[in-house]
């Protein structure tokens, strides 16, 4: 399956999300997923904003499903309009959701939630996870 990845950037360590993504992608396709990470492309256009989204939503048309990491209460407005997106086009989202994350309504919304304490705890449930 095609999935791409969708994940809290803007004023995040960048560091810090590419290396957790890393995890997220390499456990996915260990499963025999085809992955897509804007985070981690090293050809994707980033001159302006409008690029960054312009390319992320040409991918997500390519893509399957969406699998959004959701790791804080603060929302990520290219998040959320990629879970948007996705659900408008009738395509799977699954939500991994942290567990102290409470003030959210993407619970309801996903066709597969996925809960989670930490990042390794997500890792072994992706593990396991059958789409």
């Amino acid at each position: 399956m095609k999935i791409q990845l969708a994940y809290k950037f803007t004023n995040e360590d960048e560091n810090n999300v590419a290396e957790t993504m890393d995890k997220v992608c390499n456990v996915l396709k260990e499963a025999g997923h085809d992955i897509y990470c804007p985070v981690l492309d090293d050809k994707l256009p980033r001159e302006t904003e409008k690029q960054v989204f312009n390319h992320s939503f040409n991918k997500l048309n390519e893509a399957d499903a969406l699998l959004a990491v959701v790791q804080s209460e603060n929302k990520s407005e290219g998040m959320l309009m990629e879970i948007g997106y996705m659900m408008a086009k009738g395509k799977k989202v699954i939500v991994a959701l942290k567990q102290d994350v409470k003030h959210t309504h993407l619970r309801y919304l996903a066709h597969e939630l996925i809960e989670f304490i930490n990042i390794d705890d997500l890792i072994n449930k992706l593990k396991n996870l059958k789409i």
